[in-house]
């Protein structure tokens, strides 16, 4: 009796520690996902569990901006390349039916894909570890910024490969491609004999009662459907975001999903009766930079040894991140409406709150905070408020070379010419000793280049191949403008 009255003893100091530890990780928790969204870094929703047991949720912001609707833990998001993950599962899953060889080439699925030297060199391996050589979505001139929003058949968006060129041969090492996995997608259609959203939801989302989770199709009326916002920078505030078709999304980024439907996801995951012990091997394995089937292995900010599984995914004004740490159950849910939240910080963050680790407090966007001043009052205006934060509230802004290379990318973006060349001179002024000098005297170039100075343009350009010798969009500028 006596041994058993010190087991319940010991027993109640353990849930009560275990209570106060959960207890302090919510409050902890809570107060990371607050300053992110009070500093404008996030608005969605977020889900974090251990074990598939949820310890903290929660939805804040706004899920539709001109209703004032506010967001719910039951918002549908897409989530862009996240989906990558479901297509090299459902890869895995009809290799484990015999119906897909990972070793097998493009052409051998796809006999009339037109690039025919391609189709004979890539493997269906390479293409999900994106180490195929193919380029990303750049390879297709002006299609992120028109030709996104046509409607394509598969036989009109496989006719665009025709003309593509290999960064690299395949095999060769990691270069992300969405473009690898538009081909896969067809691919599996062959290989499974379906659509690919018929196909997901009978080999993924049916056996894991993903029930609110689909292949985006923007014709169905889906409820709880969260909008998109960009953020617009040549009036400084946001707009709704830009209609992408979903012909161009597929099977590199078109699924939609909730955050509680992600986590029966991760539970699928941590089991085996969707993937095999060996399939699941092969889904988190890195082939190369860390980049395994849709999912990476090394969270960038992090110095410590945790072993974190996660991917990102970006479409239109969406912003997803899912991360998994496998050897305490964790897995954290982050999806966005806006895409210039600060995915990785919030996460790791979030992790650091998880293992009782040093917090760094979100900081508020110094970009966003010139840009407002350069739309209301100049770019002058707009450097006499950098240097008074800098004085005053240098702690509490985002000060970094990055920070103002983006803004000078930006502006240039929106035509913005004259005030992309004057944050680019106090980019260069207040860094000098950047590690993206060449890239700040190029830009610089081009701006001017644009306000047809053709002198200044070249002073830059000569400024570029100083630093980098080699840098042949500098030489190929010069020539151009020496040579109309």
């Amino acid at each position: 009796m006596k041994n058993k009255g010190i087991t319940l003893i010991l027993l109640s100091i353990f849930l009560l520690c275990t209570s106060q530890l959960i207890s302090q990780n919510k409050a902890g928790l809570e107060s990371v996902v607050q300053q992110f969204y009070e500093t404008g870094n996030f608005s969605g929703t977020v889900l974090i569990a251990q074990k598939g047991e949820v310890i903290y949720e929660k939805a804040i912001g706004m899920a539709n901006r001109e209703w004032g609707i506010p967001h719910e833990m039951e918002g549908k998001f897409i989530i862009g390349s996240l989906s990558k993950q479901f297509i090299a599962a459902l890869a895995l899953i009809l290799k484990q039916e015999g119906k897909l060889r990972l070793d097998a080439y493009i052409n051998e699925y796809l006999p009339d894909f037109p690039n025919h030297e391609i189709a004979s060199k890539i493997t269906i391996h390479q293409l999900i570890s994106c180490s195929s050589g193919l380029p990303h979505y750049g390879a297709w001139n002006d299609f992120m910024e028109h030709r996104d929003r046509l409607s394509y058949t598969r036989a009109s968006l496989l006719e665009l490969f025709k003309d593509v060129e290999l960064r690299f041969e395949p095999g060769e090492r990691h270069g992300y491609s969405s473009l690898g996995y538009l081909i896969l997608g067809f691919i599996l259609e062959e290989a499974g004999g379906d659509d690919l959203g018929s196909l997901l939801s009978k080999k993924i989302f049916g056996p894991c009662q993903m029930e609110n989770t689909s292949l985006d199709d923007h014709v169905s009326i889906l409820p709880k459907r969260v909008e998109a916002y960009r953020y617009n920078y040549k009036l400084a505030k946001y707009d709704n975001a830009n209609y992408r078709d979903p012909s161009t999304t597929f099977s590199a980024g078109g699924i939609i999903t909730t955050a509680g439907d992600l986590l029966k996801w991760d539970q699928a995951l941590s089991k085996n009766h969707l993937l095999t012990e060996s399939s699941k091997k092969i889904l988190f394995a890195p082939v190369f930079s860390n980049y395994a089937y849709g999912w990476r292995t090394v969270m960038p900010g992090r110095s410590d040894s945790l072993e974190i599984q996660w991917h990102a995914g970006q479409v239109t004004g969406y912003l997803s991140i899912m991360s998994r740490l496998p050897k305490d159950g964790y897995c954290i849910i982050l999806l966005s409406n806006i895409r210039d939240m600060a995915y990785r910080d919030m996460t790791n963050q979030l992790i650091n709150v998880l293992y009782n680790l040093p917090l760094e407090p979100p900081q508020r966007s110094l970009l966003k905070r010139l840009l407002e001043e350069i739309v209301s009052k100049g770019p002058q205006a707009a450097i006499q408020e950098y240097h008074q934060l800098k004085e005053k509230a240098f702690d509490q802004y985002s000060f970094s070379e990055v920070e103002l290379l983006i803004l000078g990318i930006e502006l240039n973006s929106e035509g913005m010419y004259e005030e992309a060349i004057e944050m680019l001179k106090l980019s260069k002024k207040e860094y000098p000793e950047s590690r993206y000098l060449a890239d700040n005297w190029l830009l610089l170039g081009e701006n001017y280049e644009a306000l047809e100075n053709k002198n200044k343009a070249l002073e830059c350009y000569k400024e570029v191949l100083k630093i980098n010798p080699d840098n042949e969009r500098a030489s190929q500028r010069i020539e151009g403008l020496n040579n109309p």
